[in-house]
Parts: structure tokens; C-alpha cells; sequence
């Protein structure tokens, strides 16, 4: 009698403890990271900085000395159709450090995931928020403190087509309101393949980034650097050219 009850027992914190288990591991939490690929015109050289290309489209010659531009507001869709927020994230991408190129993002329930959603740039809210701190320091130089708001996608170098002195180019493109808003949400699948998140996976998520569609986007071309080689206060034409770099995100490949 006193065997039987100890193995009743014995049962019954195994059943205890197994439960406990099943339920931890269907609400574990993973990470997923994304990787931005900077590549160059229809060809898709490796993009770098200090480095001479010349623009298929406009024929111009240019050398970059910075690109950087923001990700923000960051939304994963699993496989069942259902969006996961991913909390803060607001990120810093600068051509110059490739360590800023991956993101991770980090205790996402896990499952499988088939896209990723976006914006380019600074949600309206934290653009008037004041002073903050991480990537949207405005020690990051990307803030216009005359005009109380965040420089989307900076892109600077030199070009000998150039009018400005010294050759220079410089595009700050930002702008939150009205119809010349520069913030543009990019939302694509992962290609039919499915990215992992599990407690002891990470998947990395590769995404390509092409810069030449700051200077056309779907067949239609802007004004060469001869004609516009400098863009700073938010306008019809930074809209455009906003939503034309967003248009040159997509999707390359994963590891899971």
C-alpha cells in the first residue's frame, strides 16, 4: 500500500514537472536578425564607401563619403498572418560601420516568420519628442534642430558633375507631414521561405539596399547631379526621392 502511494505520487510531480515544461517551451522567446546588403545599380556591385561609381541611369560619376539612413517601427508576420510588433525598434544603419548593417531583434515569440514590414525613417511621434538617446541621439548628427525633426536618409559625397563647391553633393531627406511626408513603409516576404525564431536559433534575414534609387526608381530618373546636387529642406522632390530609396530595399536570401 504505501509502494502504490509512492508511485502515485511519484506520477504525479512527474506530470506536474512535464506540464511545466511543455509550457515553457510553447512560450520560449528567440531573436531574429536582419542584415543590410548595400549594393550598386542594376548590376549590383558591392557598395562601399570612399569607393567611384558611376549612376547606369544619369551617367554621373560619384564617390560617397556617407549614407546612413533610419529603420524603425519593425513588424514580422508569421506564418498564420499574424503581426508581431517588434517594441523600440529604431535603428541607425551607416554604410560606413558594417556592425550598424545588423539589427537584432530580440525575444520574439518563436515560430515561423515569412516577411518583414518597415519604415524608412522616423515615426511622427519621436520626432517630437525631444532629446533622446541611442539612434535618435542628436549627437547621431541626423537631426535638424532648425527644423524639430529627423534626416531620414542622408547621402553626401563628391561628383565632377557636381555644381556646388569643392564638387560636393549633399542630400538630407526627411520631413513627417502633409504630402511631402518622407517617411515610407517597405513590406516584403522572406521569398516563400520561412525564418526560424526558436530559444536556440537565430535566423538572419538578408536584405539587399541599393542607393542608386535615390536617383531613379521604377524607369523614371530625377535630375542628374549637374542639375540637383543639393536637397535639405523636406519638399516635393525629397518625397520622391525618399520614396524612391525606399523602393530599392529587397529581399535576398536567409539562413536559418
Amino acid at each position: 500500500m504505501k509502494n502504490s502511494i509512492l508511485a502515485i505520487a511519484a506520477m504525479a510531480v512527474t506530470s506536474i514537472l512535464f506540464t511545466g515544461c511543455e509550457r515553457h517551451h510553447h512560450g520560449e522567446n528567440g531573436s531574429l536578425n536582419v542584415e543590410f546588403e548595400h549594393l550598386w545599380g542594376m548590376n549590383q556591385l558591392p557598395f562601399s564607401i570612399g569607393t567611384q561609381y558611376v549612376h547606369p541611369m544619369t551617367g554621373d560619376t560619384m564617390t560617397f563619403t556617407t549614407l546612413k539612413y533610419y529603420i524603425s517601427n519593425v513588424e514580422l508576420t508569421k506564418e498564420d498572418g499574424t503581426v508581431q510588433f517588434v517594441p523600440n525598434s529604431y535603428y541607425l544603419v551607416d554604410a560606413s560601420n558594417p556592425l550598424s548593417a545588423l539589427l537584432s531583434f530580440d525575444s520574439i515569440p518563436s515560430g515561423h516568420y515569412t516577411g518583414i514590414s518597415f519604415l524608412v525613417g522616423v515615426d511622427s511621434t519621436r520626432n517630437v519628442s525631444g532629446a533622446q538617446t541611442g539612434a535618435l541621439d542628436p549627437a547621431n548628427d541626423m537631426f535638424w534642430s532648425w527644423n524639430s525633426g529627423y534626416v531620414f536618409i542622408k547621402a553626401e559625397g563628391t561628383s565632377p558633375q557636381s555644381t556646388m563647391p569643392n564638387a560636393i553633393f549633399k542630400f538630407h531627406i526627411g520631413g513627417f507631414q502633409g504630402v511631402n511626408s518622407g517617411l515610407n513603409r517597405v513590406s516584403m516576404s522572406f521569398g516563400g521561405g520561412m525564418a526560424a525564431v526558436q530559444e536556440v536559433a537565430s535566423p538572419v534575414v538578408h536584405l539587399a539596399v541599393n542607393p542608386a534609387m535615390l536617383w531613379c526608381a521604377n524607369g523614371v530618373c530625377f535630375p542628374g547631379l549637374a542639375q540637383v546636387s543639393h536637397l535639405m529642406m523636406p519638399n516635393a522632390a525629397t518625397a520622391q526621392r525618399a520614396k524612391a530609396f525606399s523602393e530599392g530595399f529587397s529581399f535576398e536570401h536567409l539562413h536559418n
